[in-house]
């Protein structure tokens, strides 16, 4: 099985209803008709009020070098939404956060993935973020103000801008 390198990464198959089917589901391959992977994403707001932003790294094939105000990745095999982003949250911020607040699940079946936000709060030191090589090569904290003028200028990727939206209410 995967925990990175090399190694072969597998994914629980869901079908459109959000619901595990006991098949697997091999990163890279092509994801068969009426299935789907599981794809999660957390934002970060610290208890000062700020949010987390990071920047993507430039090796990544989405959005190089683009920011967003999420760690996101996708559910290995056995992982359900919630074990998905505190291990994504610990490795790309070096955060450990228990307690998650669901925001919003969004299935796209054209493209093969179950989209799951969660939003959580931390009291953790801001400058004892450590991002991940390969995934993220910078961070800051924003203001809610700063962070919907950056959505607005469109310098936040914007595949979790429904989720930011709501959270931001």
């Amino acid at each position: 099985m995967r925990t990175g390198g090399t190694d072969v990464e597998y994914w629980d198959a869901y079908d459109t209803a959000g619901n595990r089917t006991g098949g697997l589901l091999i990163r890279g391959q092509r994801i068969p008709d009426g299935l789907c992977s599981l794809s999660c994403s957390v934002a970060v707001r610290h208890r000062d009020g700020r949010y987390l932003l990071t920047r993507r790294d430039f090796s990544k094939k989405q959005y190089p070098g683009g920011w967003e105000c999420t760690a996101c990745g996708s559910a290995l095999a056995g992982e359900d939404g919630l074990a998905c982003i505190r291990r994504e949250l610990r490795e790309e911020t070096g955060l450990a956060v228990e307690e998650f607040r669901e925001v919003e699940t969004v299935t796209i079946p054209e493209r093969h993935v179950i989209y799951r936000e969660y939003f959580c709060e931390t009291d953790a030191d801001p400058d004892s973020v450590r991002l991940q090589p390969g995934e993220t090569c910078e961070y800051c904290w924003v203001t809610k103000e700063e962070l919907v003028r950056r959505m607005d200028a469109g310098e936040i990727i914007p595949v979790h801008h429904s989720a930011l939206r709501k959270i931001l209410r």
